[in-house]
Protein backbone atom coordinates (compact mmCIF):
# COMPACT_ATOMS: atom_id res chain seq x y z
CA UNK A 1 0.00 0.00 0.00
CA UNK A 2 1.11 3.48 0.17
CA UNK A 3 1.83 3.82 3.80
CA UNK A 4 1.65 2.77 7.08
CA UNK A 5 -1.84 4.16 7.64
CA UNK A 6 -3.36 1.80 4.48
CA UNK A 7 -1.30 -1.23 5.47
CA UNK A 8 -3.16 -1.39 8.79
CA UNK A 9 -6.29 -0.48 7.55
CA UNK A 10 -6.21 -3.56 5.29
CA UNK A 11 -5.04 -5.48 7.61
CA UNK A 12 -7.92 -4.50 10.17
CA UNK A 13 -10.43 -4.91 6.51
CA UNK A 14 -9.16 -9.01 6.55
CA UNK A 15 -9.19 -9.33 9.99
CA UNK A 16 -13.03 -8.35 10.31
CA UNK A 17 -14.05 -9.98 6.50
CA UNK A 18 -12.37 -12.97 7.68
CA UNK A 19 -12.94 -13.47 11.47
CA UNK A 20 -16.79 -12.76 11.18
CA UNK A 21 -17.11 -14.70 7.71
CA UNK A 22 -18.43 -17.65 9.65
CA UNK A 23 -21.17 -15.26 10.78
CA UNK A 24 -21.88 -14.03 6.92
CA UNK A 25 -20.78 -10.58 7.50
CA UNK A 26 -20.65 -10.31 3.77
CA UNK A 27 -24.04 -10.76 3.47
CA UNK A 28 -25.49 -9.88 6.75
CA UNK A 29 -23.04 -6.81 7.49
CA UNK A 30 -22.26 -5.93 11.31
CA UNK A 31 -25.72 -5.75 12.31
CA UNK A 32 -27.40 -8.21 14.47
CA UNK A 33 -23.30 -9.17 16.17
CA UNK A 34 -22.68 -8.91 19.99
CA UNK A 35 -20.40 -5.89 20.38
CA UNK A 36 -16.81 -7.10 19.59
CA UNK A 37 -13.97 -5.90 20.95
CA UNK A 38 -10.12 -4.80 19.40
CA UNK A 39 -7.60 -4.77 21.85
CA UNK A 40 -4.56 -2.57 21.68
CA UNK A 41 -1.50 -1.19 24.05
CA UNK A 42 -2.16 2.86 24.77
CA UNK A 43 0.56 3.70 22.48
CA UNK A 44 -0.97 2.13 19.29
CA UNK A 45 -0.97 4.50 16.20
CA UNK A 46 -3.63 6.67 15.81
CA UNK A 47 -4.31 5.18 12.24
CA UNK A 48 -6.05 2.12 14.00
CA UNK A 49 -8.54 4.20 15.40
CA UNK A 50 -9.55 5.84 12.08
CA UNK A 51 -9.31 2.15 10.29
CA UNK A 52 -12.50 0.88 13.03
CA UNK A 53 -14.05 4.32 12.08
CA UNK A 54 -13.81 3.66 8.49
CA UNK A 55 -14.63 -0.35 9.23
CA UNK A 56 -17.65 0.47 10.88
CA UNK A 57 -16.48 -0.91 14.41
CA UNK A 58 -16.07 2.18 15.91
CA UNK A 59 -13.36 3.70 18.35
CA UNK A 60 -15.47 3.11 21.29
CA UNK A 61 -14.69 -0.84 20.88
CA UNK A 62 -10.97 -0.22 20.59
CA UNK A 63 -9.73 -1.69 23.78
CA UNK A 64 -6.58 0.74 24.88
CA UNK A 65 -4.40 -1.84 27.39
CA UNK A 66 -2.09 0.21 29.59
CA UNK A 67 1.27 -0.79 29.16
CA UNK A 68 4.63 -1.41 31.55
CA UNK A 69 7.08 1.46 32.08
CA UNK A 70 8.87 0.67 28.65
CA UNK A 71 5.86 1.31 26.65
CA UNK A 72 4.93 -2.37 25.53
CA UNK A 73 1.71 -3.67 26.49
CA UNK A 74 0.83 -5.18 30.13
CA UNK A 75 -0.40 -9.09 28.70
CA UNK A 76 -1.57 -9.42 32.24
CA UNK A 77 -4.00 -6.53 32.16
CA UNK A 78 -4.93 -7.60 28.56
CA UNK A 79 -5.86 -11.02 29.15
CA UNK A 80 -7.90 -9.91 32.06
CA UNK A 81 -9.56 -7.40 29.63
CA UNK A 82 -10.55 -9.93 27.47
CA UNK A 83 -11.84 -12.08 30.31
CA UNK A 84 -14.03 -9.13 31.44
CA UNK A 85 -15.25 -8.69 28.24
CA UNK A 86 -16.52 -12.08 28.02
CA UNK A 87 -18.01 -12.20 30.87
CA UNK A 88 -19.66 -8.79 30.00
CA UNK A 89 -21.46 -10.29 26.56
CA UNK A 90 -18.72 -8.64 24.00
CA UNK A 91 -16.97 -11.13 20.98
CA UNK A 92 -13.24 -10.34 21.21
CA UNK A 93 -12.01 -10.15 17.88
CA UNK A 94 -8.31 -8.63 16.93
CA UNK A 95 -5.48 -8.20 19.28
CA UNK A 96 -2.81 -5.39 17.52
CA UNK A 97 0.59 -5.35 18.21
CA UNK A 98 2.97 -2.71 18.01
CA UNK A 99 6.21 -3.92 15.99
CA UNK A 100 8.24 -0.25 16.91
CA UNK A 101 5.52 2.81 17.85
CA UNK A 102 6.35 5.89 16.54
CA UNK A 103 6.83 7.83 20.02
CA UNK A 104 9.20 5.57 21.32
CA UNK A 105 10.44 2.26 19.53
CA UNK A 106 9.06 0.23 21.69
CA UNK A 107 8.13 -3.48 20.19
CA UNK A 108 4.95 -5.23 22.04
CA UNK A 109 5.79 -8.49 23.25
CA UNK A 110 5.07 -10.60 19.79
CA UNK A 111 5.04 -14.25 21.01
CA UNK A 112 3.15 -13.29 23.60
CA UNK A 113 0.20 -11.38 21.95
CA UNK A 114 0.17 -14.47 19.62
CA UNK A 115 -0.28 -17.09 22.63
CA UNK A 116 -3.29 -15.09 23.78
CA UNK A 117 -4.35 -14.72 20.73
CA UNK A 118 -4.81 -18.19 19.91
CA UNK A 119 -5.55 -18.84 23.46
CA UNK A 120 -8.96 -16.80 22.76
CA UNK A 121 -9.28 -17.52 19.28
CA UNK A 122 -8.56 -14.21 17.85
CA UNK A 123 -6.92 -12.29 14.73
CA UNK A 124 -3.24 -10.88 15.55
CA UNK A 125 -2.87 -7.95 13.55
CA UNK A 126 0.81 -6.65 13.84
CA UNK A 127 1.51 -2.76 13.21
CA UNK A 128 5.00 -2.74 11.90
CA UNK A 129 4.69 0.11 9.89
CA UNK A 130 7.76 1.74 12.08
CA UNK A 131 9.88 -1.02 13.02
CA UNK A 132 8.98 -3.98 11.30
CA UNK A 133 11.45 -3.99 8.29
CA UNK A 134 14.15 -4.11 10.96
CA UNK A 135 13.08 -7.18 12.34
CA UNK A 136 15.02 -9.13 9.02
CA UNK A 137 17.95 -7.81 10.67
CA UNK A 138 20.29 -10.86 12.35
CA UNK A 139 21.00 -8.34 15.23
CA UNK A 140 17.23 -8.02 15.86
CA UNK A 141 15.35 -10.57 15.30
CA UNK A 142 15.53 -11.72 19.54
CA UNK A 143 13.19 -8.29 19.59
CA UNK A 144 10.66 -8.94 17.08
CA UNK A 145 10.22 -12.52 18.06
CA UNK A 146 6.69 -13.85 16.86
CA UNK A 147 6.30 -11.12 14.11
CA UNK A 148 5.94 -14.36 11.99
CA UNK A 149 3.03 -15.46 13.72
CA UNK A 150 1.18 -12.32 12.57
CA UNK A 151 -2.02 -13.46 11.07
CA UNK A 152 -1.63 -9.95 9.34
CA UNK A 153 1.13 -6.96 8.88
CA UNK A 154 1.47 -3.75 7.94
CA UNK A 155 5.08 -2.67 6.69
CA UNK A 156 5.62 0.56 5.57
CA UNK A 157 8.40 0.71 2.94
CA UNK A 158 8.15 4.85 3.26
CA UNK A 159 10.00 4.98 6.53
CA UNK A 160 12.83 2.78 6.00
CA UNK A 161 13.40 2.10 2.36
CA UNK A 162 12.67 5.69 1.07
CA UNK A 163 9.56 4.68 -1.31
CA UNK A 164 7.74 7.90 -2.11
CA UNK A 165 3.90 7.19 -1.26
CA UNK A 166 3.36 7.80 -4.77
Amino acid sequence: TSGGSSANLAGLTVARNIFFERKMIRKKGLFGQKPFRVYASKEVHGCVDKSLELLGIGTDHLCKVDTHADYTINLEVLEAQIQSDLASGFQPFCIVGTAGTVNTGAIDDLLGLHQLAKKYDLWFHIDGAYGGLVAALDSLKEAYKGIERADSLAIDFHKWLYQPFE
